[in-house]
């Protein structure tokens, strides 16, 4: 409200206010008794942070409003008008809402701007007399006089990207709608810079049609582009244009006075970017000619050829190479005429004849084509097709690099964010901790660290303490897998932006603080930007990042690499090509250092190769009884090693409480022996006698099952392998107190092996599917709980003695450790030198030399005067004694 009083002894009046931007005066009166409400609304929006002026002038016969010096608003109103007394400006005081009807503030909330040459009833109200005269105590607190405390907050504009701005007394909103970009300052972009990033976790994207900004936070507009994964690793990227539709040409009989430019759903400068992080681009080219010549090769001038972004005359055709002057079919001699290099050009005796000449372009630094140029047309005629520019995969995920200490780190030029900036980039670790990047100056600074494994955070500050917004996510981000973070600030407010592609609802991946209005607002740096560690080289990141861009520009994070300590070029597996981890165990990368996952293996140790095996006399055995959570099987894998000289014994018994059974011996020959029962009521067997493993030498015997087809490996070699005619190819009932022997079979039938029978020697690498019993065994016997579930005992009581049945365990050679680099490397990258690592130039020498000279003469000056100052207070004691 920015005017109120009451008309006619209070039975009316008449107030000025803004509603909704607009200037609206309304009068209410009473006409026989009934209120009546004469609104009048300026077709104009006032709150644009400018000034305006207002006059209402009110007779008996109308009410003209006049806004602006020349705009006016006219309404015929028959008005019996007495003005009052008293008149408010800005609002009203609580008296004034129960005695003279002034609008509740709820209602109409005060005016907030700054008012000047008011003038009622013809006089001009004098403020100064307002403020400090016998009206001062009127005068509501928050009114400032001869002065105008209003910020004008839009200019300069804010709001990026063409975006809108609008103010209120506080702060300023931007309208970020129709920019394609949001955020408090239309800053970030709403849509990914590549089709790539589209699928950023390799989970697929599905095709059709995606807005790229190829430019991030940068200039450049968004563009719609077709997108599809190819495979899990590669997306395609398609651009469309205005003239792919089959086009006839005729009529035009000089060498390229036909031409057609291309118009791209992008500009060229939108085109361009991704094109440049694609690992490959192609467009289809093709025309189809009657008595038309093309290339007119092999020597002569041609009639047609496209042109390229290089603006170049490309006279060659597709599947050929610059320069050539052939078309696909003059590459490998198949063109109808063989004296030409397309079938176009040759014309004599197939004047009536059409011919095509078509193919992909590849060359992608003269792609994409912008003009297309025929002749040759009259009397002969011609169709031109060109297909959508069409590129392949993203070498941005390429460009990455691995950080393998805490200490390492990549430099790259200064952050500039002074009014708002971004650091977007994807990240791989198993690491709970780590700083991301870090940007200081004299005292503002910009930092996006991890804090824990489910907790990434933004901190700065430019100038009103350090002020920091952290992202809490529901699931780890230290899983190794990409996950993707986008850091902006702005004048209005900070946010951080985590796995925004795994959200339906952007809103969820990003959490924002406000910045504090009318305070510092410039964030000036001047260090380098760290990215990897803080900037004293500490509280490192590891693991791989890539896609790194700052305000929109991709970094080339590859070749900073090259010369750093502690980081490689590239994302560096330690766990491929080949698995450092043993007997098909898990590797799990650490990146610059791994971890082997025994679970799923009979072995422990560093790297899985650690035989847990036990020494077992004929008597003994060990029992497993399998969880009733155990599920029937159609693939089933048997594994067991041993050394034994003894022609007897059960290498493992695995059996049903309904008596399907599966038992691998050794046979009285030395012989190996796996026999079976599934259901059918039959034993059948598979034998391998080929040598008599009794031999008191290490063997491996791998049994495979899969339906009905069973395979025996022992050391490694396949000895037999058969097929059996069963009806039934699932192993059943083991959840039902199934039993797994290992020595020798006790379940207290006549199947039973007798105590002087079983095993005797050196077993190890027991395992069925998924279970381990001589590892469960001695796990249990070190408290600790085996994952599978199930019991497990060996009879009699700690009869069997661990062994390693002489099996060695596998020693990896150590990894080369990157030396701490030297001084002159630690100069040549731009490390700070320490006195501990770098030796002293000429000019520190200097300075060093200065300094320690410095504080010689001041400790000789400050001796002097101690001396100076005893001797004269001892002179004085001898003056007094004499």
């Amino acid at each position: 409200m920015m005017a109120y009083t009451q008309i006619n002894e209070g039975t009316g009046s008449i107030m000025v206010r803004l509603a909704d931007g607009r200037l609206n005066v309304t009068i209410v009166r009473m006409v026989n008794n009934v209120e009546r409400v004469v609104p009048i609304l300026s077709d104009e929006y006032q709150n644009d942070g400018r000034w305006h002026s207002v006059v209402v002038n009110a007779t008996e016969n109308s009410v003209i409003v006049t806004y602006d010096y020349n705009r006016t608003i006219n309404t015929n109103t028959v008005l019996q008008l007495s003005t009052g007394d008293k008149y408010y400006l800005g609002g009203c005081p609580p008296s004034a809402v129960s005695q003279e009807g002034c609008p509740i503030r709820g209602e109409l909330k005060p005016f907030q701007g700054c008012m000047r040459r008011i003038v009622i009833d013809g006089q001009n109200v004098d403020l100064n007399r307002l403020a400090g005269g016998r009206l001062a105590n009127s005068v509501k607190t928050g009114v400032q006089f001869n002065y105008c405390g209003i910020v004008d907050r839009c200019t300069p504009n804010p709001c990026e990207h063409g975006a809108t701005c609008e103010q209120d007394w506080y702060t300023f909103t931007c309208n970020c709608q129709p920019t394609g970009y949001n955020g408090a300052t239309c800053h970030l972009t709403k849509y990914e810079d590549s089709c790539g990033n589209y699928n950023p976790f390799g989970e697929g994207v599905a095709r059709g049609t995606k807005f790229i900004d190829p430019d991030g936070s940068g200039p450049l507009a968004p563009f719609p582009v077709q997108c599809a994964t190819i495979d899990l690793h590669t997306v395609e990227t398609v651009i469309t244009h205005d003239s792919m539709a089959r086009t006839a040409v005729s009529g035009f009989a000089g060498a390229g006075s036909y031409k057609k430019d291309i118009n791209y759903q992008g500009s060229l400068a939108q085109v361009l970017p991704l094109m440049m992080r694609s690992e490959r681009c192609r467009q289809r080219i093709r025309y189809e000619c009657t008595n038309s010549r093309l290339l007119n090769s092999p020597n002569g001038q041609p009639f047609g050829w496209w042109v390229g972004r290089t603006n170049d005359k490309m006279v060659y055709w597709g599947d050929a190479g610059p320069g050539t002057q052939k078309c696909a079919c003059g590459l490998d001699g198949s063109c109808r005429d063989p004296a030409k290099y397309c079938n176009c050009d040759g014309i004599a005796g197939f004047e009536t004849v059409r011919g095509v000449d078509e193919g992909y372009l590849t060359q992608m630094p003269y792609l994409p084509v912008i003009q297309l140029r025929f002749g040759d047309t009259s009397p002969g005629s011609g169709f031109h097709t060109l297909g959508p520019l069409e590129c392949f995969g993203d070498i941005m995920f390429n460009n990455s690099a691995t950080f393998k200490a805490a200490e390492a780190h990549l430099r790259f030029p200064t952050f500039q964010a002074k009014r708002s900036g971004d650091i977007c980039f994807q990240f791989i670790t198993r690491a709970g901790r780590g700083v991301f990047v870090h940007n200081r100056g004299a005292r503002d600074f910009f930092k996006v660290e991890m804090l824990s494994p489910r907790q990434v955070s933004l901190s700065y500050d430019v100038g009103n303490g350090r002020q920091e917004v952290v992202k809490q996510m529901t699931y780890d981000l230290n899983d190794n897998r990409f996950h993707s973070i986008c850091a902006e600030r702005n004048l209005k407010e900070a946010r951080i932006v985590v796995d925004k592609q795994r959200f339906q609802d952007p809103a969820l991946a990003e959490e924002t603080i406000p910045e504090v209005m009318d305070a510092h607002e410039s964030l000036n740096l001047n260090s380098q930007l760290f990215v990897g560690s803080d900037t004293e080289g500490r509280n490192g990141f590891i693991g791989v990042m890539r896609d790194l861009s700052v305000n929109g520009v991709h970094q080339d994070l590859y070749s900073a690499a090259i010369p750093a300590w502690g980081v490689e070029p590239g994302m560096v597996r330690l766990c491929e090509p080949v698995n450092p981890c043993q007997n098909n165990a898990t590797c799990i990368e650490g990146w610059g250092f791994y971890e082997c996952n025994c679970t799923l293996t009979p072995h422990e140790g560093p790297t899985c190769s650690n035989e847990i095996g036990a020494r077992m006399e004929s008597s003994s055995y060990l029992e497993y009884t399998f969880p009733s959570e155990f599920r029937d099987s159609v693939k089933d894998n048997i594994t067991v090693g041993f050394i034994t000289e003894h022609k007897q014994g059960i290498l493992m018994h695995v059996v049903s409480e309904t008596g399907n059974y599966m038992t691998l011996r050794i046979k009285d020959s030395g012989g190996i022996q796996l026999r079976f029962d599934l259901g059918d009521g039959r034993d059948e067997e598979l034998n391998n006698d080929l040598h008599d493993y009794a031999d008191d030498q290490y063997h491996t015997v791998n049994i495979t099952r899969v339906g009905k087809r069973v395979s025996m490996l022992v050391d490694g070699y396949l000895l037999n392998q058969r097929t059996f005619d069963i009806s039934n190819d699932r192993f059943k009932g083991l959840s039902n107190n199934g039993k797994l022997f290992v020595g020798r079979i006790q379940r207290g039938g006549s199947g039973d092996t007798p105590s002087n029978k079983g095993f005797k020697g050196c077993i190890s690498r027991v395992m069925f599917n998924d279970v381990f019993p001589l590892k469960f065994y001695f796990l249990k016997k070190q408290n600790i709980e085996f994952q599978r579930g199930g019991t497990v005992r060996a009879v009699p009581d700690d009869s069997l003695l661990r062994s390693s049945c002489g099996i060695e365990p596998v020693i990896m050679p150590p990894r080369t450790v990157e030396p701490w680099p030297t001084a002159q490397g630690l100069r040549d990258y731009g490390w700070v030198r320490s006195a501990q690592t770098s030796p002293l130039d000429d000019t520190d020498w200097r300075i060093l030399i200065g300094m320690v000279a410095v504080m010689i003469i001041a400790v000789s000056v400050l001796l002097f005067l101690m001396c100076r100052q005893v001797y004269r207070h001892q002179k004085g004691k001898e003056s007094v004694e004499s």
